[in-house]
């Protein structure tokens, strides 16, 4: 895991990727924590292939100049007017600011200060995750929590305090994308929240993203069989009287039929590790 650097324009040449800060590894490489080493693509003659079927040049049309000034959208300016750009700097770019924090999956090959990797980097939130239960709210965007036991397996840990900042009004909607407001008297609250972020400048924990507990565990509320109850699932129950599904989450599960797409088997058994993970 780590964040993203763009590279200046006189290192593109030479570096051909981006610049990686790590803030964990496993604990054969963790000499490489809080260092800055450089994030390159495989040398794979295939990968290779798919790399420079990406690379693009990049530039503004009229439309994507207005809205990134006047219309409040974000676009990736700082590779504006560059040439052939590659996936890692189109990334590493996409903000203002180099705060895209990722994991990259293995396999990795460390190179001395590089990092060569075989597949699009994954992008996250948070350098850390917590689960707790949300207790009381406290004055401006503070909230008091407490942890999860793994001993007792019950929030019968210690009492934190974090904070849950407001996200920025959508203007364009008029509305708030989400809001902390009476997250302690949710339903889902007892059974807890997994809390991503980091610490501010003072050590307070700020929440950058969360996740009922509950949405994550492998206990569907319903198991769909079929290529034609799933297709129509996934294209139009899912999305059926959206308003009135407002606050509520629901747990489908779609098995893997023969005549539907299939992923490797690999594949789904990392999400199913990762999954039970978060129980």
């Amino acid at each position: 895991m780590g964040r993203l650097i763009l590279p200046q324009k006189a290192e593109r040449q030479q570096m051909q990727g981006c610049l990686f800060e790590v803030y964990h590894t496993d604990a054969a490489h963790r000499d490489l924590v809080s260092r800055v080493v450089t994030l390159q693509w495989n040398q794979t003659p295939a990968l290779q292939k798919l790399v420079a079927a990406v690379t693009q040049d990049i530039h503004f049309s009229a439309e994507a100049s207005y809205t990134s000034k006047y219309g409040g959208l974000v676009h990736p300016n700082r590779l504006n007017h560059w040439l052939q750009v590659n996936p890692l700097e189109s990334l590493a770019g996409a903000r203002a600011e180099d705060d895209i924090i990722v994991m990259l999956n293995e396999p990795i090959d460390v190179e001395g200060k590089s990092l060569r990797i075989r597949s699009t980097p994954v992008q996250i939130t948070g350098r850390y995750v917590a689960l707790a239960r949300f207790v009381q709210p406290l004055p401006g965007e503070e909230f008091r929590i407490v942890h999860f036991n793994r001993i007792s397996r019950q929030f019968d840990g210690p009492e934190d305090v974090v904070r849950v900042p407001q996200v920025v009004l959508a203007e364009s909607y008029g509305s708030y994308p989400s809001t902390a407001q009476g997250i302690e008297q949710s339903p889902l609250n007892e059974t807890g929240w997994y809390l991503y972020g980091t610490q501010d400048h003072q050590g307070r924990f700020v929440v950058q993203a969360l996740g009922p507990r509950s949405l994550f565990r492998l206990q569907p509320d319903e198991v769909i069989f079929g290529h034609k109850p799933a297709y129509n699932y996934i294209r139009k129950r899912v999305w059926a009287d959206v308003i009135a599904q407002k606050a509520r989450f629901h747990r489908s599960c779609v098995p893997l039929d023969r005549r539907m797409p299939s992923m490797p088997t690999s594949r789904r058994s990392r999400i199913g590790k990762k999954a039970i993970g978060h129980s």
